[in-house]
């Protein structure tokens, strides 16, 4: 379900941010012919386009800034209840505020889209802006203590999830180009999955290493 959500998310946004469909000219059968060979002769093979990709620096750098932020982001939520039971919380009052996160992360995910409207504003700039709100948002988290105020922060922890994970497809698009968006999409994707992947494990020993007593007996 949640694999099915993000996929329908970006959906929506390639149809929000995608070029103005034009009604393409009427051809003759000699000149569809002629271009039909023209076609063939230039035709990008997939491994073609990721070798395009991996040699650009740019895109790579956004791979791997948004495989870091999400991995970040996405490790928090592992130890989602365990760390507000710490401060006091009971174990409803918890789901409360997860349940009220997915809610403003679901619902505030159309801000982005608005945003990429401007013509203004960089694209690119938009899941930096989300990943700093999301940053601050954590930050004040240790520092709160009652639940009005704790909700707050993490919805709007909730917003910064659902805000980067929207601009994935708008950002690829805006980097590698229509002609190699869905190559350039699945390279972004298997980067973030592999991050995942391989973040959630390094989370856990990390929580491990700081919680136990064997280390910390004090």
């Amino acid at each position: 379900m949640v694999i099915s959500g993000l996929v329908f998310n970006q959906f929506a946004c390639g149809l929000m941010s995608g070029p103005n469909a034009t009604r393409p000219k009427v051809e003759s059968p000699s000149e569809n012919l002629t271009t039909d060979i023209n076609e063939e002769e230039h035709v990008d093979t997939i491994w073609s386009q990721v070798l395009t990709l991996v040699s650009n620096k740019v895109f790579l750098a956004f791979c791997v800034a948004l495989a870091l932020t999400l991995t970040a982001f996405n490790s928090f939520l592992i130890f989602f209840i365990d760390f507000f039971e710490q401060k006091g919380f009971d174990r409803v009052s918890v789901v409360w505020m997860y349940s009220g996160m997915n809610i403003v992360s679901t619902v505030f995910r159309f801000i982005p889209g608005l945003i990429a409207q401007s013509p203004k504003f960089p694209t690119l700039a938009i899941p930096a802006m989300y990943s700093a709100f999301g940053f601050v948002s954590l930050c004040f988290l240790p520092f709160v203590t009652s639940f009005p105020v704790n909700a707050i922060v993490i919805a709007c922890y909730g917003m910064a999830l659902g805000g980067v994970v929207t601009v994935i497809s708008i950002t690829t698009l805006e980097l590698v180009g229509e002609k190699r968006y869905p190559t350039g999409l699945g390279m972004v994707l298997a980067i973030v999955g592999i991050a995942n992947t391989i973040g959630a494990p390094i989370a856990g020993i990390l929580h491990l290493f700081i919680y136990s007593n064997n280390f910390f007996p004090f």
